[in-house]
């Protein structure tokens, strides 16, 4: 399809939509769409009226072509992403040291799931601190494991996710909110425990 750009309501709103300066934002009317349209075109469109649009408008026809200012991510967007950040933390399986029993190494990711079943084991654990279970990591590591054994990795777990949620995705939406996180990157970046 070929449109034809209107000469009675030249191009409008021309900005840079990249720092390259490689492409054009503009609002164009074309007679076939009969309104106008936001339109963007490149340095190598092959369209004769893409190709005239850019010509036109890196030679001022068009007036000034305005900055290119980088799309802002909302801080709703910022705090979404830590929250993914902090649940994907949670995630994985880590070793954790038991201090009783004889201390062991179990391994554990600290998601609400296992939270919630650490949780309902740590009961049986308190009242069978001599009691065996197995205990199956997620890569299925099987241990048998004490009643005080899970009641201290319950604690250990628990700890972390603490550490996780209330410390660190606390400080990093803190800092969101006073506008010090702007990034993605930062909050990459922060000293998640």
């Amino acid at each position: 399809m070929s449109l034809t750009i209107s000469t009675v309501t030249p191009p409008t709103n021309c900005h840079w939509k990249n720092a390259e300066h490689t492409e054009i934002g503009m609002d164009v009317l074309f007679d076939e769409i009969g309104r106008v349209i936001p339109f963007s075109t490149k340095s190598t469109a092959t369209d004769p009226w893409a190709v005239t649009l850019w010509a036109q408008a890196t030679t001022g026809a068009y007036g000034s072509i305005a900055a290119f200012s980088p799309v802002a991510i909302t801080s709703a967007q910022l705090i979404s992403y830590a929250n993914a950040k902090a649940a994907s933390l949670l995630q994985v399986t880590k070793p954790y040291n038991t201090s009783v029993g004889g201390g062991a190494t179990f391994k554990s990711d600290a998601t609400g799931v296992t939270i919630a079943n650490l949780l309902a084991l740590a009961q049986w654990g308190t009242a069978n601190p001599a009691g065996t279970e197995n205990w199956v990591a997620n890569d299925g590591t099987v241990q048998t494991v004490t009643g005080a054994q899970i009641v201290d990795l319950a604690s250990r777990v628990g700890t972390y996710a603490q550490q996780v949620y209330g410390v660190g995705l606390a400080a990093v939406i803190a800092s969101i909110n006073s506008g010090a996180y702007t990034s993605y990157a930062q909050i990459d970046g922060y000293s998640w425990p």
